[in-house]
């Protein structure tokens, strides 16, 4: 097991030695153990705390309500590697080469890092995750809770691009399909509509801005907006103003309101 000083632990997360004092000297990041000489040590799940706390700041949320959070044991952050440059965006591999990384991508997300999120915390059988994307990030959220509701109880959609077509043109077949919900929702057998159709408004939110490149972002999340609607399916949707742009100043800002709506159930 790893075990980090306070300074190398500060480096690893891009914060001040003096901000992990802070943490602990507010009781939300204690270090595991002390060093014979009385150093401050921390381990793996320290730096995974260390990284929550900061994206909860990041978020605007104040200490006392993240202290809250983490002492009553309801947020952990389990991020996923992107392979989207490998993926959609690699122009130089065939389309179906790219849509079939886009699929096993999918396949991972939900039968391998869900199921090992879950076995981790040993969740009783029936509980279901919550997903978040940003930009391209986006279109895998939506993907992971309308294609595996069972799976997953509602995702969070921020400056999404759910059109893939703007990435590789309008070659259509089974596996392309599969990816990009503005084409499958149309279809039968894909997204698991029954079960959606049941599911409350924010069990699916999507938010963009209307600022600096954001245009992309905002055509296709009212798209897909107007067509959940179209199909009976319950989603959320705000879109911000003029002033709100395509960067994470206002994505966190986002997620600092709609994460307590997640909480609140």
């Amino acid at each position: 097991m790893s075990k980090y000083t306070t300074g190398e632990l500060a480096k690893l997360c891009g914060v001040t030695v003096r901000t992990v004092q802070y943490y602990d000297s507010r009781g939300i990041l204690i270090p595991t153990e002390l060093s014979e000489g009385g150093r401050r040590l921390y381990t793996d799940g320290d730096l995974r705390q260390l990284r929550i706390i900061c994206f909860l700041r990041d978020m605007g949320l104040p200490i006392d309500a993240i202290a809250q959070l983490l002492n009553e044991g309801k947020v952990q952050l389990f991020c996923a590697d992107s392979i989207d440059g490998e993926a959609v965006l690699n122009g130089d591999a065939p389309v179906r080469r790219r849509a079939e990384m886009e699929e096993k991508y999918f396949v991972y997300l939900t039968a391998e890092l869900a199921p090992r999120v879950l076995a981790l915390n040993g969740a009783a059988k029936g509980t279901r995750l919550w997903c978040v994307g940003i930009d391209l990030g986006a279109v895998h959220a939506v993907n992971c809770r309308l294609r595996r509701p069972q799976q997953f109880a509602g995702a969070i959609g921020l400056s999404g691009i759910y059109d893939l077509a703007r990435f590789w043109g309008s070659e259509k077949d089974d596996l392309v399909l599969r990816s990009s919900p503005l084409l499958y929702l149309g279809e039968k057998g894909i997204a698991n509509k029954l079960t959606l159709a049941k599911a409350e408004e924010n069990s699916l939110m999507l938010c963009a801005g209307q600022g600096a490149y954001e245009d992309d972002a905002k055509a296709d999340t009212q798209a897909l907006a107007d067509l959940l609607k179209v199909e009976g399916l319950p989603v959320h949707l705000e879109l911000w103003g003029g002033d709100v742009s395509h960067e994470w100043y206002w994505w966190g800002k986002m997620l600092g309101l709609f994460v307590p709506r997640i909480l609140e159930k």
